[in-house]
Formats: structure tokens, sequence, C-alpha cells
């Protein structure tokens, strides 16, 4: 295989990664948005009759977890897949890596920071 068609491979892999990452950022957007603490069962018993979440009990489930783990910093989750999933796409030589490290080190102090303020108000 030559040296372009190597390239070629590459760059399709890197645009069907940033498309599914575009599509999962919308999924989760929707799940998050139309989440019902109600869907889950862990801490209402009995839970919804009917799951209200546009993704079932699926996305009901997603959301709960993205919350439990990120707080409100669950709703930046769809924007920086949204943004992996441009920069894969339209972006095909940029190192994807560092940015993503990064991300997570922000993410990380992002949370802590929105938990302090919220400890220190009550």
């Amino acid at each position: 295989m030559s040296a372009a068609a190597k390239e070629e491979v590459r760059v399709g892999l890197r645009q069907t990664w940033g498309g599914l990452l575009f599509a999962m950022s919308l999924v989760v957007l929707l799940s998050l948005l139309t989440y019902d603490w109600r869907d889950v069962s862990m801490f209402t018993a009995p839970r919804n009759e009917y799951v209200r979440n546009c993704f079932g009990l699926a996305g009901a489930w997603l959301s709960f977890c993205l919350f439990m783990v990120f707080g409100l910093s669950a709703y930046l989750v769809p924007l920086w897949c949204s943004l992996f999933g441009c920069m894969l796409v339209f972006r095909p030589g940029e190192r994807v890596w560092p940015r993503l490290v990064w991300t997570l080190v922000f993410m990380v102090s992002l949370m802590v920071v929105m938990d302090l303020m919220v400890t220190s108000e009550a």
C-alpha cells in the first residue's frame, strides 16, 4: 500500500470517527435535555410508568450517570464531543490527543470549582 493510500485511509477513518462523535453529541445532548430523575429507579420507587427521556431507558441511564459523575458540567460533554468531531472531520492533520488531555483536565477543574461554589452557598 502506498503512502498516499495510507493517508487517504487515515483521513477516512478520522472523518468516520468525527461523524460518530458528532452524532453521539446530539444523542447525549437530547438525552440530557429530556432527563427526568424519576425515570431511573435508583432514588425513587416506583419509577415512572413511562420513561420520559427521548432515548428511552438507555438515555435515562446515560443522563443519570453523566449527572452523577460530572454534575452540571455534564452539559459540556456534548459540546466537547461535537468540537472534537468537527476537528477530526475538518482538520485531518491536527493532533487530537493533547487537546483531549487538556479538555479532561479542564472538565475536572471545572467540576471542582462548581462543587466548591455549590457547597459554599449551602
